[in-house]
């Protein structure tokens, strides 16, 4: 039960850190100067004649991998708590919810990056629709409240309907 609290809480936390401040990958490839985004893509493009990358190239790939080996662990505890939750029944509906709207989200970010035009990772990620990062953040405020209610409840700090 420890476990899945502290879990349940990174969840939380996670979360409604990307729905206040954003997405820390879209972040901080808005922040990047957009030669170092070109710069990553031919370095990321294949094989071909190469220079050293520079340092700052260097630490811009390292804190992106970073970034998003964090979003996809969280992404994956995400999910994998609430199917344990769903089967362990407790506010099912809720946790139903929650898994449709990560699927759904999965999907539509699928489809987006599908239609995305142009070579290159980071540019195609830089090109993305403002409506997309404020549907990711409204998604990450959603599981934030959610977990935090699944938190609650199985903590006992609430009472979930229809339990005795």
């Amino acid at each position: 039960m420890l476990a899945l609290s502290i879990l349940e809480w990174l969840v939380v936390v996670f979360s409604l850190r990307i729905a206040v401040m954003g997405n820390p990958v879209f972040t901080l490839l808005s922040r990047a100067d957009p030669a170092a985004i070109e710069r990553m893509d031919a370095m990321t493009a294949g094989p071909g004649p190469q220079s050293l990358p520079a340092a700052e190239d260097i630490r811009f790939l390292r804190t992106f991998m970073r970034w998003t080996l964090i979003e996809l662990v969280l992404f994956l505890v995400e999910v994998g708590l609430l199917v344990y939750l769903l089967w362990t029944d407790i506010l099912p509906l809720l946790c139903a919810i929650l898994l449709g709207k990560d699927l759904a989200m999965v999907a539509l970010s699928f489809y987006i990056a599908r239609q995305q035009e142009g070579p290159g990772l980071f540019g195609a990620l830089c090109r993305l629709p403002r409506w997309l990062i404020w549907t990711d953040r409204i998604s990450a405020l959603t599981s934030g409240a959610g977990f935090l209610v699944l938190f609650m409840a199985a903590n006992g700090l609430i009472k979930p309907p229809g339990l005795n």
